[in-house]
């Protein structure tokens, strides 16, 4: 099955219907944004932090499969319960904003990330001096690229794809790291 196939493409759209049914049931404030790209947009959630007034917050971007969706519980409300607001990102080449956009991702992805501040830079119940990154998986190489040259992010915790762990690294043929056995 390709990647356009109508089964597919139908079966996604229900899953991003149940998940807003969800998310608008389930009591957590979340908000669905769409973060102008290009001649596009990029679809987002927006969790807010707790408290009053500008909080910092996080840009979540996904790795090669993953939706903004299933980041959504993964991450829990963790964020928002330590004072942070999180934005998480369908960015090029992930979720919705590859499936039903047509946005392929590209080695730049301080565009997507340079976006999203913008857009954050808009909210008032963000401080815009304290805006980061975090991704996972593949994006674990997005957000230090996107870190690197998107000077406004000001900081960026990147969690690798498998195969990038210390121990791998320590066990592998070909690395030079030396073991502390």
């Amino acid at each position: 099955m390709n990647r356009q196939d109508p089964l597919k493409l139908t079966t996604y759209r229900r899953l991003l219907d149940c998940f807003r049914r969800g998310a608008e049931l389930g009591g957590n404030p979340v908000e669905f944004v769409e973060i102008p790209y290009k001649d596009a947009s990029l679809p987002a959630l927006f969790i807010p932090a707790l408290g009053e007034g500008p909080s910092p917050c996080m840009i979540h971007f996904d790795g090669a499969d993953g939706l903004k969706e299933i980041l959504y519980f993964v991450t829990d409300n963790q964020y928002r319960r330590r004072g942070l607001s999180l934005l998480i990102v369908d960015h090029p080449g992930v979720g919705e904003a590859l499936r039903l956009r047509n946005l392929f991702t590209g080695p730049d992805t301080e565009v997507p990330a340079g976006a999203c501040v913008d857009y954050l830079e808009t909210r008032g119940d963000v401080d815009s001096e304290r805006i980061g990154i975090v991704a996972l998986s593949l994006g674990g190489y997005y957000a230090p690229r996107a870190a690197a040259f998107e000077k406004r992010l000001k900081c960026c915790v990147a969690w690798g794809p498998p195969g990038t762990s210390a121990s791998w690294w320590r066990s592998s043929p070909r690395s030079c790291a030396t073991s502390t056995s």
